[in-house]
């Protein structure tokens, strides 16, 4: 039986240097069997929202304590109407 990973830590495969990075294109964000990978963009023309994805998502006690006014300090142990 061959083995499966011959590819992976041969130089010869046709594949071999197609997991280098790039500074100028989204390396292997192109999925389609003809064309290239598409250049990278200045960040401020990327939306917001995409500097944020990483980011976790709100708990939903997070958002009844949004809801209900209370708004957590620095501390993270506090809310803002204990203090008052």
């Amino acid at each position: 039986m061959p083995n499966p990973y011959r590819c992976l830590f041969s130089r010869d495969c046709p594949c071999a240097g197609a997991g280098t990075l790039s500074a100028t294109t989204a390396t292997g964000v192109n999925y389609f069997k003809k064309g290239e990978d598409p250049p990278l963009k200045d960040d401020s023309e990327y939306p917001d929202w995409l500097w944020k994805i990483h980011e976790p998502p709100a708990t939903l006690y997070g958002l009844q304590k949004k809801a209900a006014g209370q708004t957590n300090l620095e501390s993270g142990e506090l809310s803002a109407t204990e203090v008052c």
